[in-house]
């Protein structure tokens, strides 16, 4: 059974030895798991096959919103379908266009297949924690967008599931919807397969992960690792700050010595003073002065103690850095070589053109 978000997360979560969330909260961790997914979906895609239409006297397929939705690439072109054996055209993609390589265009309107590489699906939430809701406006048969009332609050992610009472098939939202004022307007596909009466229950769901179980171990390792290196870089700001640190403890060890230097001459000058008759200040005054001299540089000395512990607290968090920049980087390259197994050797091979 494929991991779930939550599973994925609480798994990559123990590789960092952070379940806690302390290091990488949950909102950044989710980023690295987004990136993650479209990253190793180049090594191991989500692989569909979808249904084209020819147009008669073109060599041209299009590809539909619904085809680049997630599509990474373009791998085979069928045509015509369901030959025995398969009938692979040579093919050249240009934007929407798919131009198939015969030698003569189809005369007639006909299927043609396409065999699609694409992002992997792995979702954490639907984007709204109500999750039932209804029709509002009478949906025909054929219809790719839904009016829906009695919702919560948030929004309807896309790749949510659909479902409708009364009608089988599941459906997907194909574009992010937002919720206002507990309705919204949801784009679907397949088209509707049953028309949809006005207050049929609509049931919302999280669309089973699409990852599957041979690339499950690399992602989690791919994103521990994306993880540790980004963490790292933020870790060795804190050498840096040691290093001002360090500056600042430098800066108040110099007014201790002026303090110091202060209160000795002070001292000389009340010792001076000791056998005169005190007018306008003798010896005890100077003495004061001295011990106001030290107590200042008690002060420098205090604050320069304090910029040496947490320079050394910053020294260490920086060495921690290192350790997880290095245990990143080689996790990494340990990940992207078994996803470069995983990854078939793309060839273009040469089909008949007949």
């Amino acid at each position: 059974m494929a991991l779930t978000y939550s599973d994925m997360a609480y798994q990559i979560a123990q590789m960092l030895q952070d379940v806690s969330g302390d290091v990488w909260p949950v909102a950044e961790l989710d980023v690295h798991i987004t990136q993650g997914v479209a990253e190793a979906s180049h090594y191991g895609p989500r692989q569909t096959k979808e249904t084209v239409s020819t147009v008669a006297s073109s060599y041209d397929l299009t590809l539909s919103a619904e085809h680049k939705r997630h599509l990474l690439w373009v791998e085979r072109v069928e045509y015509k379908v369901d030959q025995d054996p398969l009938s692979f055209r040579n093919f050249e993609r240009w934007g929407d266009a798919v131009t198939m390589q015969l030698d003569s265009a189809p005369a007639a309107v006909a299927n043609a297949r396409l065999y699609l590489a694409k992002r992997h699906i792995l979702m954490k939430t639907v984007g709204t924690t109500d999750l039932a809701g209804a029709i509002k406006t009478l949906a025909a048969i054929g219809a790719t967008s839904l009016v829906l009332k009695s919702l919560g609050v948030g929004r309807i992610n896309e790749d949510t599931q659909l479902a409708v009472a009364g009608d089988s098939t599941i459906y997907t939202v194909t574009a992010e919807s937002l919720i206002s004022a507990n309705e919204a307007t949801v784009s679907i596909t397949p088209a509707l397969v049953a028309a949809a009466s006005v207050d049929a229950v609509v049931t919302l769901s999280l669309p089973t992960s699409t990852v599957d179980l041979e690339l499950e171990g690399p992602l989690i390792r791919l994103v521990a690792a994306r993880a540790a290196i980004s963490k790292s870089l933020k870790l060795y700001i804190q050498t840096h700050s040691a290093l001002t640190r360090l500056t600042s403890a430098l800066t108040a060890i110099g007014k201790i010595d002026a303090e110091v230097v202060q209160a000795i001459a002070d001292l000389d000058t009340g010792r001076a003073k000791i056998d005169e008759i005190p007018i306008g200040g003798g010896a005890a005054q100077y003495s004061q002065y001295a011990q106001v001299s030290l107590a200042n540089a008690r002060g420098y000395l205090e604050e320069a103690a304090g910029y040496f512990r947490q320079a050394t607290a910053d020294a260490g968090v920086g060495s921690s850095g290192r350790q997880l920049d290095t245990w990143g980087k080689e996790t990494l390259a340990l990940v992207l070589r078994d996803l470069q197994h995983l990854r078939a050797t793309r060839v273009t091979p040469m089909y008949a053109r007949s």
